[in-house]
């Protein structure tokens, strides 16, 4: 089955030996050529990476009412880290939703004078 080795003595039987194989200025091109191709893969798994990124943000955000508008501001590298951070800002969103309430009244005070209505607003806010 293997072939015997036979001596080339001729520029002829020389370039029929070698005529399935590549020229240096081919095996250049294609070096080159492939050079390219992985750094195209190395951008398009960097741009892959994003975008599952931003797609696990948005999930996140989804998941604990936090508007889509602001998914992106949600930090981490993990999912652990990134639903942390979801977590606290939904407590803030929540928070600020519900605002102090203060203990005094913004009601006007009829048949009260001016300096009767901001002694009793005085007295609300001391107490």
């Amino acid at each position: 089955m293997s072939e015997e080795f036979k001596i080339i003595e001729t520029q002829e039987a020389f370039n029929e030996a070698i005529k399935g194989y590549i020229s240096p200025d081919e095996a250049l091109k294609l070096n080159e050529k492939i050079s390219v191709q992985e750094a195209e893969i190395t951008d398009l798994k960097s741009i892959n990476l994003s975008h599952e990124r931003s797609l696990l943000r948005s999930r996140i955000a989804h998941e604990t009412g936090i508007p889509y508008e602001l998914s992106e501001r949600l930090s981490g590298e993990t999912e652990a880290e990134i639903r942390a951070d979801a977590e606290k800002l939904s407590e803030y969103i929540k928070t600020a939703n519900n605002p102090y309430m203060p203990k005094f009244s913004n009601e006007t005070h009829s048949g009260k004078n001016g300096k009767s209505a901001f002694l009793e607003m005085l007295h609300e806010l001391n107490n």
